[in-house]
């Protein structure tokens, strides 16, 4: 079936929709070649390179959103344009839009062996809205070839660039995004030779394959008579580096000839998505984790005799923050109660709310109404007060006085 509903809709597909004015007739694509990728345990995509029968492959076709024999809506298994001569992918079986829908937020792994679940060797289908196919080999073959199929013809209005743009985008599956035109960079045309080692000077060129925003280089190229398609870093034997404006281009079938025509161009990797674990990148602003204030209240001996307040007599403010935590180590005649308040006056009045504590260390979650001499831990959740303070009455001089304070979130 096709996507004809609400219910069919995600963030990560689609609808697929023809430009009824903007068509001028139907594009057959002939002698086109699909190669296969596999992925690796570690979830790494790479190509085929005689994998065994068994093992489950995905290929993408140039174009998407490819039509039936007649050309009048999308394709399916039962009318469709497409054909390619292949011994890994040999029997078509109907797409299981349900379990395809089903994966579009998971890794390519886990999204490629979900699709090809219960599939029999040599059986494969076709995602004809994105131009892609799901299969399982039959065979150690690493391609499909003289692949055939019938697309609309792009809008004449448009520009070749633009079109290009169009196969760029659907072949990166939405996992990076072309940084565009104008001011990040600078597109350059040639119709130089290409051979196994071709340098191209791109005046405008910003940076380099080893900038932080940039993971792959790619030439876009349009060979005699041919269309226009993609030529990646790290694929099918061809090395790219970019340095100082210039991009040296190496490989031994490099498949340019004198006259074609190209353009470079970089691709920009979404610094939302993490291409080495093939998932998004999410951060917390923030986080309850490092929502807390620590506060060392005093640590000292012989205090003289008093009544003393900490962190001062006019309290700390509590902010936001709804929990208290208090450690006190006190001995010498030292007796310890913790006063809060509501009022907003310059000079408010405090009240004891010692019993509210829970004690942490002895009788844990024990409340008292003193501590006298003794260590403790406690803790007050759910304080909505504006302002707490320590009070520390010094019965003489010879005495060890030690509070600690942490305000939190949870």
């Amino acid at each position: 079936m096709l996507l004809k509903f609400l219910s069919h809709i995600s963030p990560f597909r689609g609808m697929p929709v023809d430009n009824k004015n903007g068509s001028s007739g139907v594009t057959a694509i002939t002698g086109e070649t699909v190669q296969l990728y596999y992925y690796t345990a570690a979830g790494v995509l790479t190509s085929d390179a005689g994998q065994a029968a068994g093992v489950a492959v995905v290929g993408k076709l140039a174009r998407n959103n490819i039509k039936n024999s007649l050309n009048n809506q999308q394709a399916n298994k039962d009318d469709t344009s497409l054909s390619f001569t292949s011994t890994a992918l040999t029997t078509e079986v109907e797409v299981n839009w349900a379990k395809i829908h089903s994966v579009d937020g998971v890794t390519g792994l886990l999204r490629l062996t979900k699709i090809v679940e219960g599939m029999s060797n040599g059986q494969y289908c076709v995602d004809y809205a994105t131009g892609t196919i799901y299969g399982k080999k039959a065979s150690t073959a690493t391609t499909l070839t003289s692949t055939a199929y019938k697309v609309n013809t792009l809008d004449t209005a448009l520009t070749v660039w633009d079109r290009v743009l169009g196969v760029w985008k659907s072949l990166q599956n939405n996992l990076f995004f072309f940084r565009g035109m104008g001011t990040h960079f600078t597109p350059n045309d040639g119709t130089a030779a290409f051979t196994s080692t071709t340098t191209i000077t791109c005046a405008g060129f910003p940076f380099t394959v080893d900038d932080t925003y940039c993971d792959v280089l790619s030439i876009v190229y349009k060979p005699t008579g041919g269309l226009w398609t993609i030529l990646e870093n790290g694929k099918d034997g061809v090395s790219m580096v970019a340095a100082s404006n210039v991009i040296t281009v190496t490989g031994a079938s490099t498949p340019f000839a004198s006259g074609d025509t190209y353009r470079v161009a970089i691709r920009y990797q979404n610094k939302g998505y993490n291409a080495a674990s093939n998932s998004g990148n999410t951060t917390e602003s923030n986080p309850l984790s490092q929502q807390y204030v620590e506060l060392e209240l005093i640590d000292t001996t012989n205090v003289a005799a008093a009544t003393n307040y900490y962190p001062s007599a006019d309290g700390q403010v509590m902010d936001g923050y709804s929990t208290l935590w208090l450690q006190g180590m006190t001995s010498g005649g030292v007796t310890t109660t913790i006063e809060a308040t509501l009022d907003d006056a310059s000079s408010p009045d405090f009240l004891d709310i010692t019993p509210y504590f829970s004690n942490m260390i002895v009788n844990p979650n024990a409340v008292a109404a003193s501590y006298v001499d003794v260590n403790f831990l406690i803790r007050a959740l759910d304080l909505r007060v504006k302002k707490w303070r320590v009070k520390s009455v010094t019965s003489d001089g010879t005495n060890a006085v030690q509070y600690h304070a942490k305000m939190t979130s949870i």
